[in-house]
């Protein structure tokens, strides 16, 4: 069965080849090609296929468990995209880097709160783990200057400003987790009773060092796109495309590092650097209407061996 969002996409991604005469280096293919898989419920996938514009019809026809393939990809023809940018203190900067801002907040959020805490043996540090659903359950920072394009982490009062936004989700969060753990009879399900959400609350804003890491992540994410806008638009006159390629390849080479150290702990998120700059691009080129969209492909597999596949284009972002 398939179910396509708003614009239909039926051909499976594949990856980029580089073209007889094309000036990208197969780096740059590989890069823009993001492949995510493991074992879900439909009530972990949700928030990830609602982002994505996709629907997968009610849960209560899925089974509890099946294997999701998550992919996106973009063409590296939409990179152009970074060398028109507005440049700062021009009058559409701020509203096309707000705009960036906010996927990029949202979209780690998302992804964030899929990829981790999906394995009861990572519960074993609830502290961290409160921070991550918070992270994951918090709202995007709404920039309104351009100093303020994500929470402003040395500020004393951004962890109450994050725990605050995240409330509704991270009690909800509580309850999803609690239910698993109680299931396989884990002794950390003390650790995520739901009601007890707003003292686990207040245990972060007294200790919000692995909050504000990835608080902290977020800003350090945009503010490297800041950057990187302004070095394409330098490299755009170049006669060859590798120079432009190198940009994108050292951003995320950058962007793996500090995705390394999202949260201390076993593990990391630094594959999802790849994925970062495809909604980066897919921004940049929504600003200049242009074709060159992200697309996103979701193949569910069944115990069974029953297969669904949704199918699309990255959405914007409301307000976006």
């Amino acid at each position: 069965m398939l179910l396509p969002n708003r614009n239909r996409w039926d051909e499976p991604p594949q990856p980029h080849p580089s073209q007889p005469g094309s000036p990208w280096p197969d780096a740059i293919h590989d890069a823009l090609t993001f492949r995510h898989v493991r074992l879900t419920t439909p009530a972990e996938l949700e928030p990830l296929l609602a982002f994505y514009g996709l629907d997968a019809g009610p849960a209560a026809a899925r089974p509890e468990t099946l294997l999701a393939e998550v992919s996106l990809q973009l063409d590296p023809a939409a990179l152009a995209a970074w060398s028109l940018a507005p440049a700062e203190r021009t009058a559409r900067h701020f509203e096309a880097f707000r705009n960036l801002s906010q996927e990029i907040q949202v979209a780690l959020r998302r992804w964030v709160g899929y990829d981790w805490l999906r394995d009861p043996a990572q519960y074993g540090d609830p502290q961290l783990c409160h921070a991550i659903l918070v992270y994951s359950s918090s709202l995007r920072r709404r920039a309104k200057a351009r100093s303020e394009l994500t929470y402003d982490v040395l500020s004393p009062h951004t962890p109450r400003l994050a725990c605050r936004s995240s409330l509704p989700r991270f009690r909800t969060e509580l309850e999803r987790i609690h239910g698993l753990l109680l299931s396989s009879a884990h002794p950390a399900a003390l650790n995520f009773e739901p009601h007890r959400a707003s003292k686990y609350l207040h245990g972060l804003r007294r200790h919000p060092r692995d909050l504000l890491s990835m608080l902290f992540a977020d800003s350090e994410l945009v503010e490297r796109c800041v950057r990187l806008s302004g070095l394409a638009r330098s490299a755009a006159g170049e006669d060859s495309a590798r120079p432009l390629a190198r940009l994108f390849l050292d951003f995320l080479d950058a962007a793996t590092v500090r995705l390394r150290h999202f949260y201390r702990g076993s593990g990391d998120f630094a594959h999802l650097a790849p994925m970062v700059l495809i909604h980066a691009t897919a921004v940049l080129n929504r600003e200049w209407q242009t074709d060159n969209a992200a697309r996103v492909r979701v193949r569910l597999t069944a115990a069974s061996g029953k297969q669904q596949v949704l199918a699309g284009f990255i959405p914007c972002l409301e307000n976006c």
